[in-house]
C-alpha cells in the first residue's frame, strides 16, 4: 500500500532527521493558485476560515505565509517542489522535539512504551503526503497555544502561534465523513464523492490517520485479511496507483482534507501502532472498502 511502506519509512526518517532539526527560513506566500475550492456552509454567519501556505522547497525547508494568528478553523494549502510529509502538532508541557525525536522510531518497532509516550504527550491536527506538482489542503480547528508544522521526511520545522481570542470561523462543506470510532474502526458511508473535501473525527482515545487505496474491483473483504494474515508485506496484486488521506489525527480532533481520485473501488484502513500491543491497527481490522463515485 502507499502510505504504509511510505509513512514506515518517514517514521525511520523522522527518527534521525529530528535529532539534527532545522528551521526553515522565513518567508511569506499568499494562498496560491489553484488551491481547492472551498464552500462556506449554508446559512453561517462566522467569519472565513484562515488559510494559511505552507510552502516545503527542494531540501525539504518550510515556509509559511502566516506564523501567527487567532484560535478558530485553519487551512492549511501545501505546496511542494519536491515531496514531503507535513504534519501539524503540538506537544504537551514537558515534552520536547528532542524527545519526539527519540520516540518517533520505536513506535513502528513494537516499542509499547514509546508508543504510549507518543500518544500521551503528543496532539496530531492532521496533515498530508505531497509530491511535486501536486496541491492538498487540509483544515482544522486551532486553540490558543505554539504549533508545530513538521517535515517528517526530513526533519524541518516552522513554529506556529495561535493566540488570543477564538474567532468563529467556519469550516469548508465536506464529504463522508470517514471517523475513527470504537476499537479500531472506520465509520464512514459505502458510496462517497471521488474529490472534494472529506471530513474525518477521531473519536476513540488513540491517534489514527486515513488513507484511501485504490484496488481493484476484484477486491473482496477475505483478500484483504489474507493480506494482513500473511504478514501484508509489500504491495498486494489487487492494489492499483490512487491514493489519499490526511496524516495522523489525535483523539477528539477533526480534520477536513482536500482529494481528487479517481472513481472506483478503495480500501480505507489504519496503520498507526496499537497501545495494547503495538500492532498496527489495521492487522486489528481498522480497515473498510468502500465506493467513490
Amino acid at each position: 500500500m502507499h502510505l504504509l511502506s511510505r509513512f514506515v519509512a518517514v517514521a525511520t526518517l523522522a527518527s534521525t532527521a529530528l535529532a539534527g532539526v532545522m528551521l526553515a527560513p522565513t518567508g511569506a506566500a499568499a494562498t496560491p493558485a489553484g488551491a481547492p475550492t472551498i464552500q462556506r456552509p449554508a446559512g453561517a454567519t462566522q467569519a472565513p476560515p484562515v488559510r494559511v501556505t505552507i510552502t516545503v522547497a527542494e531540501d525539504g525547508s518550510i515556509r509559511r505565509s502566516l506564523s501567527g494568528f487567532r484560535p478558530g478553523a485553519t487551512i492549511f494549502d501545501i505546496r511542494s517542489a519536491g515531496s514531503g510529509s507535513v504534519e501539524l502538532l503540538r506537544l504537551h508541557d514537558g515534552y520536547s522535539l528532542k524527545e519526539l525525536q527519540g520516540d518517533f522510531g520505536g513506535i513502528f518497532n513494537g516499542n509499547l512504551r514509546k508508543i504510549r509516550r507518543v500518544d500521551r504527550n503528543v496532539e496530531f491536527y492532521g496533515g498530508t503526503f505531497v509530491e511535486k506538482g501536486e496541491a492538498p489542503s487540509f483544515a482544522t480547528r486551532l486553540d490558543a497555544g505554539q504549533y508545530f508544522l513538521v517535515n517528517l521526511d526530513k526533519g524541518t520545522w516552522r513554529t506556529l502561534r495561535v493566540t488570543g481570542k477564538v474567532q468563529q470561523r467556519w469550516m469548508p462543506v465536506s464529504h463522508g465523513p470517514i471517523n475513527m470510532v470504537g476499537e479500531h474502526q472506520f465509520s464512514e458511508p459505502k458510496r462517497m464523492h471521488h474529490s472534494g473535501w472529506m471530513r474525518s473525527t477521531n473519536k476513540t482515545d488513540e491517534p489514527h490517520f486515513v488513507e484511501l487505496a485504490q484496488v481493484k474491483e476484484s477486491t473482496t473483504a477475505a483478500k484483504v485479511r489474507h493480506y494482513f494474515a500473511s504478514g501484508a508485506n509489500g504491495d498486494p496484486s489487487w492494489a492499483l496507483p490512487g491514493h489519499g488521506g490526511t496524516l495522523v489525527i489525535g483523539a477528539g480532533h477533526t480534520v477536513a482534507w482536500s482529494y481528487d481520485v479517481p472513481r472506483g473501488k478503495y480500501f480505507t484502513m489504519c496503520f498507526w501502532p496499537s497501545d495494547e500491543n503495538g500492532m498496527p491497527h489495521a492487522a486489528m481490522g481498522m480497515w473498510r472498502l468502500a465506493h467513490l463515485k
